[in-house]
């Protein structure tokens, strides 16, 4: 049976974003002289995303 709480959509927000930071895309928004605010606006992006989804998901 699928875990379909909001815990697993926090898990799975969690471990997309540790992805993102340890993924070679980081030295894109972490390269010298990049905005202080750019991290901030990834997680914020994935935790609506995956918010979202989790929406979406109840619906159907």
């Amino acid at each position: 049976m699928r875990d379909v709480s909001p815990r697993g959509a926090s898990a799975l927000a969690l471990a997309l974003g540790a992805l993102i930071f340890a993924s070679p895309l980081r030295a894109v928004w972490a390269r010298e002289g990049a905005p202080w605010w750019v991290p901030f606006l990834l997680w914020a992006a994935l935790l609506v995303l995956a918010a979202w989804v989790a929406t979406r998901k109840e619906r159907s």
